[in-house]
């Protein structure tokens, strides 16, 4: 199993000695050749004699045959090492040698060394460096051979280094502020080393931050204790003169800013309001304070409470204060689980929210914890109740892999992790039954129902009569929030006294009453019925059928899907305002009017029609289908945007939906709806589609389905933009042999999928027959969105192989149909190829048609598109005199392909960003940037010009020249160590230290897909 020479391999002795390659580990053999490579590896790059070698593998009891049989030792390893570790024979024996970076013991030691010089200026990075090293840590040093005598000093001396590592940790952790945190890792520390001053050290000063000073001193002198009865000895002055000091609260000691470098941020996916805008929580102020405060000190946060209680309300205002503040610039995304339905979604829901795309080779999990990384961010998970056990799972990885991000969840239940602190949302206070008219209007529950009441109905008066029945009211309720408010809404029918009057015995019955299994459920759930109650039977059916829905609706959908039994859909509007009236639907103005039911609110009714589940199931997967038959028509129209953003508010019905038909084995269901959804998930970066597309052609004669063979073509495509070029074009040519075996379409998408992956692998020939194909079968189709995205595709294809004048004309096709369809996407893909075929000879113009392209995409929505041309418009400007600016610019488009998982373009991005670097001078930085695209093996593909890899390749010979060998590989191993995340987290930290004065063009969204 020798590694040929572009296989990455590694050697490692820091746990098991092992070789490996590809990270797989390559069995080396039994106990003398691991013992032999374990003696080189101590040894490496000085010769060991073979007598030393015998030594070390036999002992006093050598054998006659030692010498053969340690000559086959040395053979055996030669083949199994990698060039980057080569064993050679020299007098006297033989020496291993292994170049910088291919060792464990090397990388540790060149991070811990690293980190030391960074500690005191920049403890962040520091911290950063610390973790890599530390991760290159499986056990022990050299494993079962620690303790023999010829592996015991170097044991010994990694042992203690390890050791040095964690305790210069906890030193960073102190001066960026994480002082919880220092204390904990201390504690486990001082139990593992008692007698080790440092971690001692860090626990007392972060116990003294958190105003524990009393903890603090009895640590001070447990530690002394046991240095007085173990070892007979006394700390040293540094430590007594840190007790004093925590003894008099010395003001050196007391907490300080952290220190912490500018990094891109994680996207908001959820759009923060500026602090004092929202919702205005009447009765919450204490509430949101404390929470604020308990989001500051520990990572996960659970607002805990009964539906109805204003858990959601809450957590939106503690996202208010820590988004809002200048001081805290916390990035906040607020994942909504409500709508999700289903364990397996769960994940994919927090990926789509927080715009990750599963990276190639890992799980949807391990593609959010590792883009989300050491960065900064609180995590808002917001109705875990029903997915408790994924969304607790998922947490606990969280917050072991991903230091700095913290967890605010709103739930019924709390998620049982040994680091959760439970926040129980109390009901809003009531008024006492004794306390006058005054003390009652400023009790903060009936400020609620008047407040709420008079939106409903102007004319509620707040007088004495009024307000005791409103106060008698809230007392019956609980100070239950979501029953306040729906109890006000019933002011446009009837007055406060009234409503009490029909409240009877049934809320006395059920306080404290036993009756209900959970508690927590009592007052809200019998409000709820008895506001159902009211309801007429037409309202009634109609509420309980609603609740089928989870997202956002409107009156065309409610027609199709509820519409159904002796009333029809001829009087569905008029029961739907009714509902609207009576506060138990939700409506939202707009060019059409869009209704949404609480999920309180639509779980109660969902029980209500449990019998008619499974027809509506199914006019609801009919109606679903058909839209998206429709929608994917108006996306190729001059209609797109909105038909774009129709696809945005179904996509929770739709994954409901297709999860329903999933289950059901309904294939023509799953298939009709994915295929037809495909481009609005390409544009808007909903790739939990191409996962549904996998798990359709699971499904029992999904192969022979006439969508079939274009639902292989969506998952080949999603494998291309994953980087997994090779598995893109196997299954590209699978969907181009079930089309014609079964005599069904691809769509295009195989097409599509095959000339893109081919274009990556150079292969321009294949690319071009990819090409001819989908331009073949875009005009048979006469859809002429299809048809101008074939020949976009064909001018890029050609550009790269320097054919321009076909280039010219394929861009010229591409206008024109653009023109005849009127679509925007349509519109900017021909601007961008004509701007691109221009780029070389008339950069003026090509910088007008990609910015055109750019601001198409932008107008549309079509995020992905958007960012595809800002990659050029940015590198345009960079070579016409903007090279600062650009860069800057370069640092969020790299960061955001990144995010989407986008691993062709984030690659390109890079290269453009390694050629601004050039030209700027910063010549590290261009190094490190080419270090990382070897490592990926992107250093030569897709480049738009046939020039670009000779170009490329000069830059990098002068660089080597400017630099000098050594300085040359020093920074392009930074390119090369550590995960990819780790790597582009570096390469954006160095391009936001070389441009901190530039301000970089604004993105609208992260994007990331495919083209």
């Amino acid at each position: 199993m020798a590694p040929s020479d572009d296989r990455p391999a590694a050697l490692r002795v820091l746990g098991s000695v092992a070789i490996e390659v590809d990270g797989r580990e390559v069995p080396v053999g039994g106990q003398k050749p691991r013992r032999l490579l374990a003696a080189l590896v101590m040894q490496r790059n000085a010769v060991v004699s073979t007598g030393q070698l015998i030594t070390v593998l036999w002992g006093d009891d050598v054998p006659a045959s030692a010498p053969a049989t340690l000559q086959s030792y040395v053979s055996r390893l030669r083949r199994l090492l990698p060039p980057s570790a080569r064993l050679v024979g020299q007098a006297p024996g033989y020496r291993l040698a292994v170049e910088r970076g291919v060792l464990d013991v090397d990388r540790f030691e060149a991070a811990l060394a690293e980190a030391t010089e960074l500690l005191e200026g920049s403890p962040a990075v520091a911290l950063a460096r610390l973790d890599e090293g530390l991760a290159e840590w499986s056990g022990p040093a050299f494993a079962e051979f620690g303790d023999e005598w010829w592996a015991q000093a170097e044991s010994a001396r990694l042992a203690e280094l390890r050791l040095h590592a964690r305790e210069s940790r906890l030193t960073a952790l102190l001066a960026l502020g994480r002082d919880e945190r220092a204390a904990s890792e201390a504690e486990a520390l001082v139990v593992e080393q008692p007698w080790r001053e440092r971690p001692w050290v860090a626990m007392l000063v972060a116990l003294h931050r958190a105003g524990r000073q009393g903890d603090a001193l009895r640590l001070a002198g447990e530690y002394r204790s046991r240095l007085r009865d173990d070892l007979g000895l006394d700390p040293s002055p540094e430590f007594v003169r840190l007790e004093s000091d925590v003894a008099t609260d010395a003001l050196h000691l007391r907490p300080t800013p952290p220190k912490t470098p500018t990094l891109t941020p994680t996207p908001t996916a959820t759009p923060t309001p500026e602090r004092g805008t929202g919702v205005r929580l009447i009765g919450r102020e204490r509430d949101q304070a404390a929470v604020v405060e308990l989001c500051r000190q520990r990572r996960l946060v659970t607002l805990l409470g009964p539906g109805g209680i204003g858990k959601t309300q809450l957590a939106r205002g503690v996202v208010v204060e820590l988004a809002g503040g200048a001081a805290e610039g916390q990035p906040v995304t607020v994942v909504e689980l409500a709508r999700v339905r289903d364990d397996g979604d769960v994940i994919a829901a927090v990926a789509t929210q927080l715009g990750v795309q599963t990276q190639q080779g890992r799980s949807v999990v391990e593609s959010v914890l590792d883009v989300l990384g050491p960065r900064s961010v609180l995590l808002v998970l917001d109705n875990c109740e029903h997915v408790l056990e994924t969304i607790a799972g998922f947490a606990e990885r969280l917050l072991q892999v991903c230091p700095d991000v913290r967890v605010l969840a709103t739930s019924r239940e709390p998620l049982g992790l040994p680091l959760e602190v439970v926040y129980k949302v109390p009901p809003l206070p009531v008024p006492d039954a004794g306390s006058d008219h005054a003390g009652h209007a400023a009790c903060p529950a009936v400020a609620l129902f008047l407040e709420r009441a008079r939106a409903a109905n102007p004319d509620v008066a707040a007088g004495p009569e009024t307000v005791e029945a409103v106060a008698q009211l809230c007392r019956h309720l609980d100070g239950i929030p979501l029953a306040i408010e729906l109890a006000a809404a019933r002011t446009r029918s009837l007055s406060p006294v009234e409503i009490v009057e029909r409240l009877g015995d049934r809320f006395e019955l059920l306080r404290g009453s036993s009756r209900v299994s959970d508690p927590r459920h009592r007052s809200l759930r019998e409000l709820v019925d008895w506001s159902y109650q009211l309801l007429d039977p037409d309202e009634q059916e109609l509420f309980g059928r609603l609740s089928i829905f989870a997202g956002a609706f409107d009156l065309e959908a409610v027609e199709q899907v509820c519409g159904y039994g002796p009333r029809r859909q001829g009087g569905v509007a008029s029961v739907l305002g009714s509902l609207v009236d009576k506060s138990m639907v939700q409506a939202f103005a707009g060019p059409r009017t869009t209704y949404r039911l609480l999920e309180t609110l639509r779980e109660y009714g969902g029980a209500l029609a449990e019998d008619e589940r499974p027809e509506l199931v199914r006019r609801h997967g009919a109606w679903l289908a058909e839209v998206c038959a429709r929608g994917a028509v108006g996306l190729h129209g001059a209609d797109e945007r909105r038909w774009l953003d129709r696809f945005d508010g179904l996509f929770d019905d739709l994954r409901l939906a297709v999860r329903a038909a999933l289950d059901a084995g309904d294939v023509d269901a799953v298939l009709g709806m994915v295929v037809a959804a495909r481009e609005h998930a390409f544009r808007r970066l909903r790739y939990e589609l191409i996962g549904w597309a996998e798990a359709a052609l699971a499904l029992e004669g999904a192969a022979a389905h006439p969508l079939g063979a274009a639902a292989w073509g969506i998952v080949a495509y999603g494998r291309f933009v994953r980087g997994e070029i090779t598995a893109a074009i196997e299954l590209g040519e699978r969907s181009l042999e079930l089309a014609r075996v079964h005599g069904t379409e691809t769509l295009g998408l195989a097409e599509r999928a095959l000339a893109n992956a081919c274009v990556f692998r150079r292969d321009l020939d294949g690319a071009k027959v990819a090409i001819l194909d989908l331009i073949a079968v875009a005009v048979a189709s006469g859809d002429e969105a299809r048809v101008a995205h074939a020949h976009y595709m064909g001018s890029l294809c050609d550009t790269s192989s320097g054919g321009r004048e076909t280039s010219r004309v394929y861009a010229e096709r591409a206008q024109v149909a653009a023109a005849r369809c009127a679509n925007p996407t349509a519109m900017a893909q021909a601007a961008y190829a004509t701007g691109i075929w221009l780029a070389r000879a008339h950069p003026v113009e090509a910088r007008a048609e990609l910015e055109r392209s750019e601001a198409l995409a932008r107008e549309v929505g079509n995020l992905w598109f958007e960012l595809f041309a800002r990659t050029e418009t940015l590198w345009l400007r960079a070579c016409n005199g903007e090279p600062g600016p650009a860069l800057a610019g370069f640092a969020v488009v790299i960061s955001a392909w990144h995010r989407a998982g986008d691993w062709a373009n984030q690659w390109l991005s890079l290269r453009h960003g390694l050629g601004i670097c050039h030209l700027l001078g910063a010549d590290e930085l261009a190094v490190t940037i080419y270090g990382a695209l070897e490592a990926a093996g992107a250093v030569d593909a897709f480049p738009f010009e046939p020039t670009a890899a000779a170009n490329l390749a000069a830059m990098v010979d002068d660089l080597r020249e400017r630099l000098g060998d050594r300085a040359f590989a020093e920074a392009e191993q930074q390119g090369r160590s550590g995960s990819t995340s780790a790597v582009i987290d570096r390469i954006v930290a160095g391009i936001a230290e070389r441009t901190a004065s530039v301000t970089p063009p604004v993105v609208t969204e992260p994007p990331g897909g495919g083209r």
